[in-house]
C-alpha cells in the first residue's frame, strides 16, 4: 500500500458553517495542530511611577487540533474499502478508479486534487463555493488519492480564546499588528 494512504482517501468533501455538524458517515477534517502557548501578559498599564504593570494575564495552554477556518468546517467522507491494484483489475464488489486503484462498488472514486480558485474553468471538476471563490475538486485517473489537508491562507492565528500564543509581548502583537483571533480569521 502506498505510504501516503495510511488513512483512507476522500471520496466526498463538503464545506459548511462551523455551527453545523457533519452529515452521517462524514467526519470533521482536522486542518492542523495549534502548537500551544506560554503564559504572558495581555494588557499593561502604567503605574503612578511610570512602570508597566500587567493587569490581565493569560496562562499557558497545550497543543490543540484546529477544525475551523473563517467560520467554516470541512467534512469528508472516506473510502472505507480501497486497494491498489498491481494487475489493473479489481476484486469482486470493487470498481476501478484510475489506472491502479479500486474502491467499493457503491463509493465515489477518490478525490485526487482540491484547489482554491476564483473561477470555474474545468468542466471535468466539481466546484464548492468557498470564501471569495471556489474549491475545485478533481478525480483524475493517474493521480494519487488524497487523504488529508492542511489549509492555510497565511500563518496560523496568533491568538485563540482559551489559549495563549508562544510569542512574547502578546499585548503588542494583538493591539499593534491586527492579530486575528481563532475562528475569526
Amino acid at each position: 500500500m502506498n505510504e501516503s494512504l495510511t488513512l483512507p482517501p476522500f471520496q466526498d468533501f463538503i464545506v459548511q458553517n462551523s455551527s453545523i455538524q457533519c452529515p452521517l458517515n462524514y467526519e470533521h477534517l482536522q486542518l492542523g495542530i495549534w502548537p500551544g502557548s506560554q503564559t504572558g501578559c495581555l494588557h499593561y498599564v502604567k503605574s503612578t511611577k511610570g512602570i508597566a504593570v500587567c493587569i490581565v494575564t493569560r496562562y499557558a495552554g497545550g497543543p490543540q487540533p484546529i477544525y475551523f477556518w473563517k467560520h467554516q468546517t470541512f467534512c469528508v467522507k472516506r473510502n472505507k474499502r480501497y486497494e491498489e491494484s498491481v494487475s489493473g483489475s479489481c476484486k469482486s464488489g470493487m470498481k476501478k478508479c484510475g489506472d491502479n486503484f479500486c474502491v467499493a462498488q457503491g463509493d465515489l472514486c477518490p478525490i485526487t486534487s482540491i484547489t482554491k480558485t476564483l473561477t470555474r474553468n474545468d468542466l471535468g471538476a466539481d466546484y464548492l463555493p468557498f470564501l471569495d471563490g471556489y474549491l475545485e475538486i478533481k478525480r483524475e485517473n493517474a493521480a494519487t488519492p488524497i487523504n488529508k489537508i492542511e489549509y492555510n491562507l497565511a500563518n496560523p492565528p496568533c491568538y485563540a480564546d482559551g489559549w495563549i500564543t508562544n510569542r512574547s509581548h502578546l499585548d503588542t502583537i494583538l493591539y499593534n499588528y491586527d492579530c486575528n483571533t481563532y475562528r475569526q480569521l
